[in-house]
């Protein structure tokens, strides 16, 4: 069995440490780019955030991304 190098869990944390350093709240691409991993379509920052928001600790507003 292969273990990830990189947990969910260890994303989330970093999501969220990255939304309380920008109040102001982010895109879906400033995401991307904190976590390393910015495809064209940023499909992976996309679907971490709609997790989040479905966890209840992230909000949407318009384009922008903030912490609940």
């Amino acid at each position: 069995m292969i273990s990830p190098l990189i947990t969910h869990d260890m994303l989330r944390d970093h999501i969220l440490h990255f939304l309380d350093q920008n109040p102001t709240g982010v895109r879906n691409t400033d995401v991307g780019k904190a976590i390393g991993y910015n495809d064209t379509r940023q499909w992976l920052s996309y679907g971490l955030l709609e997790k989040l928001i479905k966890d209840g600790l992230v909000e949407k507003h318009g384009q922008r991304y903030f912490k609940a």
